[in-house]
């Protein structure tokens, strides 16, 4: 089903919805409005955000980040000390 123009403004913006909680809501409520906003539009205007903030250096930055924090998670951690010995050797 397609959404019409304003349903996507308020998916986003969260705007005209009722709330329970009228206080500041947490940025897990607000990222997942912003992605029904994002999939509700068109293809080609989620494709123009899409690139648009793959154009957006610290946006990218971010991402590559959180991508490489996600993809190391279930890694086993090791003690700092045997880190930086490691790092020392040449």
């Amino acid at each position: 089903m397609a959404w019409k123009r304003r349903e996507v403004f308020m998916a986003i913006t969260g705007k005209g919805a009722r709330t329970k909680n009228k206080g500041a809501e947490s940025g897990e409520a607000a990222a997942e409005r912003f992605v029904a906003g994002l999939k509700a539009l068109p293809k080609a205007q989620r494709d123009a955000v899409v690139v648009r903030l793959a154009h957006d250096r610290e946006i990218m930055k971010d991402l590559l980040d959180l991508s490489l924090i996600d993809s190391r998670r279930n890694e086993t951690s090791r003690p700092l000390r045997e880190y930086l010995k490691e790092r020392r050797r040449p």
